[in-house]
């Protein structure tokens, strides 16, 4: 049962920031266009 309980702990604790980020992407992928988006985080990676 301990890990039953620190499991519901952890997932508590995260679930507001989670559902946060989640709000947050949604906003940024409502708001700005895709062009303006691929041209910030659309890198050639390493």
């Amino acid at each position: 049962m301990d890990f039953l309980t620190n499991f519901a702990d952890l997932y508590l604790d995260a679930a507001p920031w989670l559902l946060l980020g989640l709000i947050g992407a949604g906003l940024t992928k409502a708001w700005l266009p895709d062009d303006r988006l691929s041209q910030w985080l659309g890198g050639g990676g390493f």
